[in-house]
């Protein structure tokens, strides 16, 4: 799909944005120092459920959403290009994510806001960072089934009077590697930030690496980070229905994430979900 289709289809170039939003948007990347232009983006205003398939897109690597009211959104990709997106978010989210390549996402949350991100990867290298404004409360949550080596790295800012709960669930059935680090930027106060890594693997390997970077004394942290292999009684149970260990361990693997996502997700978007 070639860019002149996808303005056709909704996405707008900076320009063709409306000033208060153009103001908006100029305004969180001053706030928190980001260096990219907003010109080199093509803009998505979100305001009902929506999907993409990067596979179809011949010319675009830069994508910026704009989440004006609670949507869910379903994102495809396995191009070879890095694929870059940011996410202004003025409501909460829901992101079934079907990834394999090379990921640079940005959320930037100015209101309060639940982001649930499902993510079915394959070779996947995901670099995210979250952004949480002043007097803003965000509560994400990252569940990963990994089917083939994983790369994760997460970094956090907060300003003044903001929350964050991080929170990861991967079930990986390849290598998977997680570095968070949650960082409260210098200055701010009155901050409470959580971050917590878990992972149920029969990969190769795990690492789990939770880090907090905290520049004040005014701030409530933790984290966490868990790691533990499959039950081989179920496995067993599974196989003994004539199913091969292989397929037995990917069942189990689904299984468990389903129970974590619907946890976590709304019920009516993760019935949409194929695991």
């Amino acid at each position: 799909m070639p860019l002149d289709k996808l303005l056709d289809f909704g996405f707008k170039t900076f320009n063709d944005l409306d000033e208060i939003l153009k103001v908006k948007l100029r305004m969180v990347k001053d706030s928190f120092n980001q260096k990219f232009d907003l010109e080199d983006y093509v803009f998505l205003v979100l305001d009902e459920d929506f999907s993409v398939n990067f596979n179809e897109i011949d010319e675009l690597t830069k994508v910026f959403f704009v989440v004006r009211k609670k949507i869910n959104l379903t994102l495809k990709s396995d191009v070879k290009e890095k694929i870059n997106l940011n996410f202004l978010l003025l409501d909460s989210m829901n992101v079934a994510f079907f990834a394999d390549g090379v990921f640079d996402i940005k959320f930037f949350s100015l209101l309060h806001s639940d982001v649930n991100v499902f993510m079915d990867s394959g070779k996947t290298n995901l670099v995210l960072d979250v952004f949480v404004d002043d007097d803003v409360e965000n509560n994400f949550n990252l569940s990963i089934l990994s089917e083939q080596d994983t790369t994760v790295k997460v970094s956090t800012g907060l300003k003044d009077n903001s929350k964050l709960s991080f929170n990861l669930m991967s079930v990986n059935l390849g290598k998977l590697s997680v570095y968070g680090n949650g960082k409260v930027m210098q200055g701010s106060k009155a901050n409470d930030i959580a971050m917590n890594l878990r992972c149920l693997h029969l990969g190769e390997s795990v690492e789990l690496t939770p880090v907090l970077e905290v520049n004040t004394n005014d701030v409530k942290a933790s984290h966490s980070a868990l790691s533990s292999g499959f039950n081989e009684n179920t496995l067993f149970y599974f196989m003994a229905k004539g199913l091969s260990r292989k397929d037995a361990e990917l069942l189990f693997a689904k299984e468990t994430l389903g129970k974590y996502l619907k946890e976590k997700f709304f019920d009516e978007f993760i019935e949409k979900v194929s695991l």
